[in-house]
């Protein structure tokens, strides 16, 4: 099986450019996947543009598209991550509280937010924390269920139509928990082999969040380069070898890769 990585950031860490995506068959044809992707790139540019002019120009919003989501639309990220909390633990209550620090967003009740890459709903907030209900499967596939008290998680907020698609497309499902297999600027690390359809030089990958650039893979092995501002910024640059992180892989990847599955089936069963 094969897979086309469908978006990238900047060689050097999570703040980038997202590039064109590539979606074709063996035959040369673009793939349903692919054209989604390109229509989905292409909608959400326009939809920048036209909020970039209409800023530039001074023109009232009368729309509402700072705040728009379409009614029933699954919550997305970008994998720029906006600062870290501070994990408090769960409560008598269940729920999962995170403390804001410095940072004072606007976050409502039952919005989306994105903790280590994991897209959880926001079901308490105070002056200076908020808090989370996480399910028995999310604690399994994801390193909440060893996550200790007082660690830094990485935090973003969803996007909407009026968000720059500063960094990927990220939907905040979690594929596997990986481990890291060298810490600092060059991090790499560890994961299931059966996910290696999925990594390609020069794509995508998020970690705990962060959308980064793969700069080099192996058997069950990627690594990215972290700039400064990314070591800053989320808690990447706490972790250490064998420390376990969250991992999602590129969605487009994924569609491919099962586009593929299903076409090589219907030709055996002929």
């Amino acid at each position: 099986m094969q897979a086309g990585s469908a978006l990238g950031q900047g060689s050097g860490g999570h703040v980038g450019v997202v590039r064109p995506w590539h979606g074709v068959c063996s035959s040369g044809n673009l793939t349903v996947a692919g054209a989604l992707a390109i229509l989905c790139s292409a909608t959400l540019s326009w939809v920048n543009r036209v909020r970039l002019c209409w800023s530039s120009l001074g023109v009232r919003d009368k729309l509402g598209w700072s705040s728009w989501r379409a009614e029933g639309m699954e919550s997305m990220f970008s994998g720029i991550v906006a600062t870290t909390v501070t994990y408090l633990g769960q409560g008598d209550d269940g729920v999962h509280r995170f403390a804001l620090g410095e940072w004072r967003p606007t976050i409502e009740l039952g919005s989306s937010i994105s903790c280590n890459g994991v897209c959880l709903t926001v079901v308490a907030v105070t002056e200076d924390s908020f808090g989370v209900e996480i399910i028995e499967e999310t604690m399994h596939r994801s390193t909440f269920s060893s996550l200790e008290v007082g660690a830094r998680v990485n935090v973003e907020q969803s996007i909407t139509a009026a968000t720059l698609l500063d960094g990927g497309i990220v939907q905040g499902h979690v594929d596997c928990v990986g481990r890291i297999t060298q810490g600092g600027p060059d991090l790499g690390v560890a994961f299931d082999r059966r996910f290696d359809a999925l990594v390609v030089e020069k794509g995508g990958i998020v970690l705990n969040g962060v959308s980064l650039t793969v700069t080099a893979i192996g058997e069950g092995s990627a690594s990215v380069a972290l700039i400064p501002e990314t070591l800053r910024r989320t808690n990447l640059g706490d972790l250490g070898v064998g420390d376990p992180l969250n991992i999602e892989f590129d969605i487009i990847g994924k569609y491919l890769v099962r586009q593929r599955s299903l076409e090589q089936r219907e030709a055996w069963s002929q």
